[in-house]
Formats: C-alpha cells, sequence, structure tokens
C-alpha cells in the first residue's frame, strides 16, 4: 500500500513538471514569434498585428492562471496524500504497542477526523444479542450520546452494516434510498460515511463520520483511506484481544513491560 501510494505522488509529480515545461515551452516559442514579427515588419503595427499581440498577451495570462490552479490543485492533492501516510504510519506505531481497547478506538476517531476533515465522529460497539450500538467514544455529537449510550440496531442509520457487511457511504441522506430521512441540523450537510471495524472477519463495531469542515460530501477516496485505518485498528483489537485471553489464563507466561 505504501509503495503504491508512493508512486502514485511520484507520477503526480512527473506529470506536474511536464505541464509546467510544456506551457513554458508554448509561451517561449510564441513570445520569440511575436518579437521577430514585430522586428521583420518594422514597429509601426497595424490594427490587425496590434490585436493580434494583445489576444496573444491574454491568451498567456488565461494559460498562467490555469497552470497556477493546476499547480495548487497538484499540490494540495501531494500534501494530503503525505498526511495520509503518516497519519496511518503514526496509528500503526501506536496500535502495536497500546493494549486499551477505548485508547486504541479513541486514537482511529481522531485520525481518520483529521484525515477526512469531519467535525463529528463517533464509534460503535456492535452488541449481537442486544441488537444494539453501544457508542465507545464521540467527537464534537451534541445530545445525550456520552459514552455507554446505547442505540438500537433497528433505529439506527447504520444497521445495513450489521446484514450487508460492508461500508455505508452517503452523499444526501434525504435522497438516498437506503436512508431516506430528514436530515438533523445539529449534524451538518446530509452526507456521511460509516466503516464496519472488524476483528477475526466478525463485526466489532462502526465508526462513523459526518459534517466535513468544507461542507462538501464524503466520496470513494474518504472510504479507501477509512477502509485503511480501520483495518490497521481491527488487527491492533484482535492482538489486544489475544493478550486479554493469555492474561485471564491461570498460569499463563505474562508479558513483560
Amino acid at each position: 500500500m505504501k509503495f503504491h501510494a508512493g508512486w502514485k505522488n511520484k507520477c503526480k509529480r512527473i506529470n506536474l513538471r511536464f505541464s509546467i515545461w510544456l506551457f513554458n515551452t508554448l509561451v517561449l516559442s510564441l513570445l520569440t514569434s511575436l518579437i521577430l514579427y514585430v522586428r521583420i515588419n518594422g514597429l509601426d503595427m497595424s490594427s490587425f498585428q496590434a490585436v493580434f499581440v494583445v489576444l496573444a498577451q491574454l491568451l498567456i495570462v488565461v494559460g498562467l492562471s490555469a497552470l497556477y490552479r493546476q499547480y495548487k490543485n497538484k499540490d494540495s492533492e501531494l500534501k494530503q496524500s503525505r498526511f495520509e501516510l503518516k497519519t496511518i504510519k503514526e496509528l500503526t506505531e501506536v496500535s502495536s504497542r497500546s493494549f486499551n481497547i477505548h485508547h486504541l478506538l479513541g486514537l482511529m476517531l481522531e485520525k481518520a477526523m483529521g484525515v477526512s476533515k469531519a467535525r463529528i465522529g463517533s464509534v460503535f460497539k456492535f452488541e449481537p444479542e442486544k441488537r444494539c450500538f453501544y457508542i465507545i467514544v464521540s467527537k464534537g455529537i451534541i445530545g445525550n450520546t456520552n459514552n455507554g449510550f446505547c442505540i438500537d440496531m433497528d433505529d439506527s442509520l447504520v444497521s445495513s452494516i450489521v446484514f450487508e457487511k460492508k461500508p455505508l457511504l452517503v452523499q444526501d441522506m434525504e435522497t438516498d434510498s437506503r436512508i431516506h430521512r430528514a436530515n438533523n441540523p445539529i449534524y451538518g450537510p446530509p452526507s456521511f460515511l460509516s466503516m464496519p471495524i472488524f476483528v477475526r472477519d466478525q463485526l466489532f463495531g462502526i465508526m462513523n463520520l459526518s459534517c466535513k469542515e468544507t461542507k462538501a460530501a464524503f466520496g470513494p477516496d474518504d472510504e479507501k483511506i477509512m477502509a485503511i485505518i480501520t483495518g490497521e485498528i481491527g488487527i491492533a483489537l484482535e492482538n489486544v484481544l489475544l493478550y486479554s485471553q493469555i492474561e485471564n489464563t491461570p498460569n499463563a507466561t505474562k508479558r513483560p513491560f
């Protein structure tokens, strides 16, 4: 995954450098042609020649503006990619040392909200026997959503994840046929992303993200990076559960710290 992301960033940098080189070559060629044309025909330019020069200058300005916008967009994409890779690296390093479930899930939510620029987030623990979700950690939520608060599975927007075992990406809950509910303004725009967290191929919980800082809807790119983050946490949670079993086994060899 790191190799793929690194190669993708390298290709972006190559494309950007090629675009700059190509545009500079075109501008230089145009300017050279104008200078030669004026020198050959003298300084007394006709109206047609004057219009031609003005249009050429306008073309240069428009081209430079387009190139600058492209550069800013590519630069933002590269910065975001570096931030995502750094976040995953930090999450991996910390999760390999932590044996506290609440700490791991809180760290996951913090990193996920930072990458996706979500203002509101939560992590549910799924309890199949009780058919409900318990809020383990939440950030930015207003109302009665303290840790331990129970949400009935049948009344939850994310109940489909229990059966389908896949992420729920909603760009507009009011028009999405899977949801089709009025949006509550306290949660910001009507778009959200819910990611399943698996441990040993079993649904452990769900991470929910909503209300982007940019007011934009969540998209496939958000889902891809969140799948990596929840996958890392799933492995860490499995290690925690294995360690807990060892700790609770009589006469088990204790892990030194």
